[in-house]
């Protein structure tokens, strides 16, 4: 979750990473902000993660992978980025790139999976 105070962007996220989306005063990216400071929320699934030398698309942050937990049919991942923790989850499909604590890794979300909610 990132914090947006009327163009300044500052990241902040809680250690799980999930929180409960409202829709009461909350908007998308391509709606109006909410007045004052808001918060810029997606869901882990919503997130992708990639190498650091990924290009960058929708937001974009890059980090290390702190820890990793095997869910069955997903992966957790936990990154540490310069703006906070950020939490990740990952569809567990063969063939697709695995990343071990220690990597550096790049946490994109696409726009549409975007909100943003009154601060």
């Amino acid at each position: 979750m990132c914090s947006s105070d009327l163009g300044r962007t500052v990241f902040s996220a809680p250690a799980v990473g999930s929180i409960e989306l409202e829709t009461a005063g909350a908007g998308t990216p391509s709606a109006p902000a909410p007045a004052g400071a808001a918060h810029l929320a997606f869901r882990p699934h919503a997130a992708r993660l990639q190498a650091a030398d990924a290009p960058a698309t929708g937001l974009s942050l890059t980090g290390q992978v702190a820890t990793r937990e095997f869910l069955g049919e997903s992966v957790r991942y936990a990154v540490q980025t310069a703006a906070g923790n950020l939490t990740v989850d990952r569809p567990h499909l063969a063939g697709e790139p695995e990343f071990l604590p220690g990597s550096a890794v790049r946490v994109a979300v696409a726009r549409e999976h975007l909100r943003l909610l009154a601060g």
